[in-house]
């Protein structure tokens, strides 16, 4: 190394760059990560091949816009070599680890628990209205608002008890309060079942201690960006997340160096089944993804707008609940998820429930819809009879609380364009509908978001047909027009039946009744 690199490599570098190298998976080329202040970069390589590790360089050197002899880019090659031998030595030891005896931290934090918290969440699971009381500590906590999506996170969390659980994908806007919500939620369960981090990496999973994944909640902060447009690279980028939510279990055979410099096949399994939320600006994430996670977003309202000021005008009054309060509900919702059983569900009434079978999107969208009645049940379990196999039946109620939070989520699922799409394509119309050219700027204007955003937004418009571009490109300002006549048709869920009608139809089953059919928020008159 030359004096000059080696002087400027003593100086502060902005663009550190950290790598990180997956184990081997029986092929040469193994997945390197790339990630510097402010970019991921996601690539293959045989790291035990100079002329590999030379081309990786190079690539980088484009993405992050430097020359190949840039400073910032000397040591990438030595850790890349560094990265793999210790992926592999984590591997090798992970595969050597027999099961260690584990020490029950539910049972031993229950047995540790204040009569009195006891009281209050077993009092919490026997509620008839528990989420009545789960939105009064959830404003407790400080999120104003989001009742919705903070109330299907917090289903999503108690489904980790379920053998198929479900998971969740939070898309809006930054600074919308997806992150704040999705940890204040968190927190209401026990620390032992839930894994948060703010990235994992490919084969992150494959790797934790045996044992540690099974019905556990896992909460990953923003998901990753694969800094590329393969197919193949944002496959590979989330497959063992995929096949955890799927097949509830991993499996992975890794050749490794025995003691002896042999080289053998070790089998890796991890166990799951688990549950999982994360949350992310991307208007679109990886199709074979999204099909496996329910379709969440925050409320981007001025009404959410106002109600968030508020809340934050009260905090700085020290007008909203104290830190002590804040942790005695954290306390009583952690003591009642240590307290749910693992309870098998039973869904009688399934054959009510139809879906349009207008796309494919129904084949993910009815299961996911059984999965919420099912995590539902399990949490009002203390309502029910428990039968000496374990298994409860699921009522009309736990219908009834379902439908209200699944319905904006099959919209979702069966809807041609995002509801953030869609929100753009209101201020469009009411502001250039009449023909009125307009640009990215005017657009951020009206719907009062970022340009970046903007941009996806608008994407998504052309590509459905209803706005046109006219202009754009390097040096020239882009310019669209509102394109008249096009329909964004909502999608028709006419066909799934409401709570009331489900009511009747277990409760008359040889009797059709004539009476109007009731709103489905009216739980009450149905338990």
């Amino acid at each position: 190394m030359n004096r000059k690199i080696k002087k400027a490599l003593k100086k502060p570098i902005s663009n550190k760059i950290e790598i990180h190298v997956a184990p081997r998976n029986g092929k040469a080329a193994r997945q390197v990560v790339a990630k510097w202040c402010d970019g991921t970069f996601v690539d293959e390589v045989n790291t035990e091949k100079a002329a590999a590790r030379e081309k990786f360089v190079a690539r980088l050197a484009i993405k992050m816009n430097l020359d190949n002899s840039d400073p910032t880019l000397v040591t990438v090659e030595d850790d890349l070599v560094e990265e793999a031998e210790k992926a592999d030595a984590i591997a090798e030891t992970a595969a050597k680890k027999g099961t260690q005896p584990e020490v029950d931290e539910t049972a031993k934090a229950l047995k540790e628990t204040p009569t009195d918290v006891l009281e209050l969440a077993k009092a919490f699971l026997s509620n008839p209205d528990l989420l009545e009381e789960l939105a009064d500590d959830f404003q407790k906590l400080g999120i104003a608002g989001e009742k919705e999506l903070a109330t299907i996170e917090y289903i999503i969390g108690t489904s980790r008890l379920l053998p198929k659980p479900l998971g969740g994908s939070v898309k809006s806007a930054s600074s919308s309060g997806k992150s704040y919500v999705t940890e204040m939620v968190t927190s209401l369960f026990p620390p032992e079942v839930v894994i948060t981090a703010t990235d994992i990496t490919p084969s992150a999973l494959y790797y934790c201690q045996e044992g540690k994944l099974k019905n556990k909640l896992i909460v990953v902060g923003e998901r990753r960006h694969t800094g590329s447009s393969d197919d193949a690279i944002a496959a590979n980028a989330t497959l063992a997340l995929r096949e955890m939510l799927s097949r509830g279990r991993l499996d992975k055979m890794v050749p490794m160096k025995t003691e002896g410099g042999e080289i053998r096949t070790q089998h890796i399994r991890q166990e799951g089944p688990i549950a999982y939320l994360e949350t992310t600006t991307q208007q679109q994430i990886f199709e074979e993804d999204a099909t496996r996670l329910l379709a969440l977003a925050t409320d981007e309202s001025p009404q959410q707008t106002a109600a968030i000021l508020e809340m934050q005008a009260r905090q700085a009054a020290w007008k909203t609940a104290s830190p002590q309060e804040q942790d005695a509900v954290r306390q009583k919702h952690q003591t009642a998820q240590r307290l749910l059983k693992k309870v098998k569900v039973r869904i009688k009434f399934a054959e009510h429930l139809k879906i349009p079978p207008i796309s494919l999107a129904a084949r993910r969208a009815y299961p996911q819809l059984l999965g919420c009645i099912e995590a539902v049940a399990l949490l009002r379990q203390m309502t029910k009879t428990i039968r000496e196999d374990g298994s409860v039946d699921a009522r009309s109620s736990d219908y009834a609380i379902a439908y209200e939070l699944m319905m904006p989520i099959l919209r979702r699922t069966f809807a041609p364009l995002s509801e953030r799409a869609v929100k753009l394509l209101g201020v469009i119309q009411v502001n250039a509908g009449t023909g009125k050219t307009f640009d990215r700027g005017d657009c951020a204007k009206w719907a009062g978001v970022g340009l970046t955003e903007v941009r996806h937004r608008l994407d998504s418009l052309i590509e459905a047909g209803c706005v046109e571009q006219l202009a754009g490109g390097k040096g020239v300002r882009y310019t669209y027009k509102f394109v008249s006549g096009k329909v964004v048709k909502t999608p028709g869920l006419s066909n799934l039946i409401t709570p009331y009608a489900l009511w009747e139809a277990i409760t008359k089953p040889k009797k059709k009744s004539s009476a109007p059919e009731k709103a489905s928020g009216k739980r009450k008159a149905f338990r």
